[in-house]
């Protein structure tokens, strides 16, 4: 809940980025390091009484889903994100999602998911933490990695107002990755050049 919170006033305008690493920073002493968060972008009490998830979050919504599914943790998703529903749901009385025409977001979800399950750099939990980029941070740009042996995933998630390009050392992490969302293959050198419109995102894995 504290991330929500924090993440829906700095969409709104109302924190500073900075409130967005203290606040993990927090998890990370306040909680036991094996204990698992839930993260979420929506559920029943906040769609229906605080708003959607685009009302809070606006273009940033899929990246903080990205985040929510990423981060040391468990994703909470709710039902009709895959669609997505755009509209509060009735708290106390039925309110059917109409499951028809595209699923909008349903490869979205499907992708994150299957990364979860499938490279270790997420699925093996307090053996492979999260590391944030600290000078990522001066542009807005929430940026992280976990590693697991030869397993890497990277995380770009360009929470500022503007377009991002930012270069940055990755001299220990060259190899052979591919983007996720993609499938095309990334090749690590000695860098790598980021270009993110605002509320857009990136995952490079191997």
């Amino acid at each position: 809940w504290k991330w929500m919170h924090i993440t829906e006033e700095y969409c709104k305008g109302k924190a500073d980025f900075k409130a967005l690493p203290e606040t993990l920073e927090f998890y990370k002493t306040y909680f036991p390091l094996h204990a698992m968060r839930m993260y979420f972008t929506s559920n029943h009490d906040e769609n229906s009484w605080c708003g959607t998830e685009y009302e809070k979050y606006d273009i940033y919504a899929r990246a903080l889903a990205v985040f929510s599914c990423t981060w040391h943790g468990i994703p909470l998703i709710y039902s009709g994100q895959e669609l997505p529903v755009t509209r509060r749901l009735k708290f106390f009385d039925k309110d059917t999602i109409e499951w028809t025409g595209e699923i909008q977001l349903h490869d979205f979800y499907k992708t994150l998911l299957q990364l979860r399950k499938t490279n270790k750099a997420i699925s093996s939990g307090i053996h492979s933490l999260p590391v944030l980029l600290e000078t990522a941070a001066t542009m807005s740009l929430l940026a992280f990695y976990r590693k697991k042996d030869d397993h890497v995933v990277w995380v770009f998630l360009n929470m500022g107002k503007e377009y991002i390009q930012y270069d940055f050392s990755i001299n220990e992490f060259e190899g052979n990755y591919r983007n996720v969302f993609t499938a095309e293959p990334v090749i690590l050198n000695d860098s790598l050049s980021i270009n993110l419109e605002a509320g857009a995102f990136l995952i490079i894995a191997k």
